[in-house]
């Protein structure tokens, strides 16, 4: 969490708690709490959203009372009002300008072409089914997209890439350009950076035996795993490890009942974990103590450098927090493996959706909720992922912060249908529903389609099991030389063109349904 977040949020619950349960509020509360405001959004340089989000807390604080809201209101009108002389591209935020697909005999490369970019992330959301390809997902922060529309969805008929998405993020305090690139199966690959911009690799040569899928993913319940690290600005040649611990950002600001890790040298036995007192201050050998609530992880060391340096020669400390006291985020309902987690900076809801184990099979996917703050002033976030992974519209991804609850309630199951019927997609899945009655429901065959080799796709019973395949031929189920088929929830059944069909039809019509179909199953299944 960036600076400036955590200190709009410290003056949230510095404004909500100073005079509502001190005193009653009255014009003269109200001119203070505008004027603590206004000191820490010059002090600290508080953008837009941050301060609007200030200023409705202050409203919500004193609704309902006698108190005279007019110099309230003027603040909020500041905001609304366009700010002088700044325009669009000012260099406030990097920009993406393109992206790229080429092939080689050895590679597919996507190149994207970025400037004034502050940092990336990146992640592989990998289906426990091995015949669904997995996505490579890159964030790039403090940044804007150019683009043309048709750089932002990039269908590929060749190459180790099925498509290249773009979105934009534009509700976090920086803002966030996501490239999804779907892989056709499963290859090695790399992301670089470079002068330029960054370059994501998918490479050719086949890869080297590898044990089978790890189930690590999400470490068991009990351990309560955090969520995979956010990739460094020096982007490494592999993703990074499920299950290690959340990175934390430069300007994180400890908090009391955090645990520290203080090394020193070159006097190692002074190195220690330490726990921040309830009075923000952490005991230290030969000092005594040092006052660490408030600080960042560096001026922490910086203070510890100085006080030491009366009795050790050019001391150098490192501190690091090895564990939160409250950046957690908790899940509940239809999840696989519910409870709480570790957060991370600018971590989304799909990314931990699909970190804690994906979604059970009678997930509603439609009505996700999201429940944030203290329950007497909780606010309610409902979210249709499955709308996200239809429209491919990421930039809607919900953005999660500590100590948010996520709900997933039991809804209808589901099946698909894909290829060559007239509607495809996901329809209600109804009590011994037949084959032909959802072949009915998706408006029936095109005159194209190929009814003598449909396939019912079944998922296993635990993730990771091998799905079940049924190869059925309608001709003889019309003709009445055999029954119709039961299908089951969840299952999927593909329609194949006849083999008069193209290759560009494949291309431009079953890839992006393919696609579509290995997204949910990511969402619902994990990494």
């Amino acid at each position: 969490m960036n600076e400036t977040k955590v200190l709009f949020i410290s003056l949230v619950f510095f404004l909500a708690t100073t005079t509502a349960y001190a005193a009653a509020l009255t014009s003269q509360t109200l001119k203070n709490d505008i004027a603590y405001y206004q000191r820490i959004t010059r002090e600290k340089n508080l953008n837009v959203n941050d301060r609007y989000f200030v200023l409705s807390r202050i409203r919500e604080k004193y609704n309902g009372s006698q108190v005279n809201l007019a110099p309230l209101a003027a603040e909020i009108d500041l905001l609304a009002r366009p700010p002088a002389n700044t325009q669009a591209g000012d260099g406030a935020h990097g920009t993406v300008e393109k992206i790229l697909v080429s092939e080689s005999e050895s590679e597919s490369r996507v190149t994207i072409t970025a400037t004034g970019v502050k940092r990336s992330n990146y992640f592989l959301m990998r289906d426990p089914d091995p015949s669904l390809p997995p996505m490579v997902v890159l964030d790039l922060y403090g940044a804007k997209e150019t683009l043309s529309e048709k750089a932002k969805n990039i269908a590929l008929s060749n190459g180790l890439f099925s498509r290249v998405r773009a979105g934009q993020f534009e509700d976090a305090p920086d803002y966030i350009v996501r490239i999804v690139a779907e892989m056709r199966k499963e290859s090695p690959y790399k992301i670089k950076k470079d002068d330029t911009g960054w370059l994501i690799i998918a490479e050719k040569k086949p890869a080297p035996a590898a044990a089978a899928p790890q189930k690590d993913a999400v470490a068991a319940k009990t351990e309560k795993a955090p969520l995979p690290v956010a990739a460094p600005e020096t982007v490494a040649s592999t993703a990074p490890a499920p299950g290690e611990k959340s990175s934390v950002g430069a300007q994180y600001r400890i908090e009391a009942g955090d645990i520290l890790s203080v090394a020193v040298y070159p006097a190692e036995e002074l190195s220690r974990e330490v726990v921040v007192q309830p009075d923000g201050k952490i005991p230290f050998a030969l000092i005594g103590s040092a006052e660490a609530k408030g600080n960042t992880p560096d001026q922490l060391s910086e203070q510890l450098s100085k006080n030491l340096g009366r009795f050790i020669s050019n001391p150098q400390v490192t501190v690091s927090v090895r564990q939160f006291s409250r950046r957690q985020v908790f899940v509940t309902g239809e999840v696989r493996t519910p409870g709480a987690y570790n957060y991370k900076e600018n971590l989304r809801l799909m990314e931990f959706i699909s970190s804690a184990g994906g979604f059970a099979e009678n997930a509603d996917r439609k009505s996700v909720k999201i429940f944030r703050g203290p329950p007497t002033r909780r606010q309610t976030h409902n979210v249709n992922i499955e709308e996200i992974v239809r429209s491919g519209d990421f930039s809607k991804d919900f953005l999660l912060e500590p100590g948010d609850i996520i709900e997933v309630p039991k809804g209808r199951a589901r099946v698909a249908i894909l290829g060559d019927v007239r509607n495809p997609g996901y329809y209600d899945y109804r009590e011994n529903m037949q084959l032909l009655e959802l072949i009915s429901l998706a408006g029936g065959f095109s005159d194209t389609a190929q009814i003598a080799k449909v396939t019912v796709l079944h998922p296993g019973p635990e993730p990771g099991a091998a799905d079940k395949t049924l190869l059925v031929n309608l001709n003889k189920t019309l003709s009445g030389q055999q029954k119709d088929k039961t299908i089951a929830p969840g299952d999927t059944v593909y329609v194949p063109k006849k083999a008069i069909a193209t290759a560009n039809w494949f291309a431009t019509t079953i890839l992006p349904w393919l696609s579509l179909i290995s997204l949910v199953f990511v969402i619902r299944g994990g990494i």
